[in-house]
């Protein structure tokens, strides 16, 4: 009975693994390709939103009108640029780390409605995808707003919210 159970903790703790080295392997990789590879003129919107929250910040931030978005993300590239000083590296950086949450999220995302193999299996299936790995090296504005909604169909689909996930 004892090696049954040590034998099922061991096969839990290569999934644990698994999930986990899947999201640094695609982090890794985007990493790279964004960073070393990717030519940083093909993102267009990138710098009025950095120049917008430039002068929200530290100008005058009733003359600014950005149509049909939000000030949020132009706030986050300027306060963020701020220490890094390259508001294209700046704006990749968030796209990485997004992209990865969401290669991340979709395993417990998968995991809440099947079991572990078939959250597996998804999760790479979500990391190799090449859309995720396109808006992940073009530093678009959508990561973040993509990411948040993985996190939400993470709640959703948990089986039982306790009162720190509410939190």
């Amino acid at each position: 009975m004892s090696k049954k159970i040590t034998k099922e903790k061991q096969k839990s703790k290569n999934f644990i693994k698994s999930y986990i080295i899947i999201t640094i392997i695609f982090f890794i990789i985007s990493s790279y390709v964004t960073f070393i590879i990717d030519n940083p003129n093909s993102d267009h919107d990138l710098l009025f939103y950095f120049y917008s929250g430039k002068e929200i910040i530290y100008g005058d931030p009733q003359n600014v009108i950005i149509a049909n978005a939000p000030v949020g993300w132009p706030i986050l590239l300027a306060t963020v640029d701020s220490v890094i000083n390259d508001p294209h590296i700046t704006a990749k950086i968030f796209s990485v780390i997004f992209a990865s949450g969401i290669v991340l999220t979709s395993y417990f995302i998968i995991k809440n409605i099947f079991d572990k193999k078939i959250a597996t299996l998804g999760q790479v299936l979500i990391a190799i995808s090449p859309m995720l790995h396109v808006e992940a090296i073009n530093s678009h504005s959508e990561m973040l707003p993509i990411f948040l909604i993985f996190l939400a169909f993470y709640f959703i689909t948990k089986k039982q919210l306790v009162q720190k996930d509410i939190t």
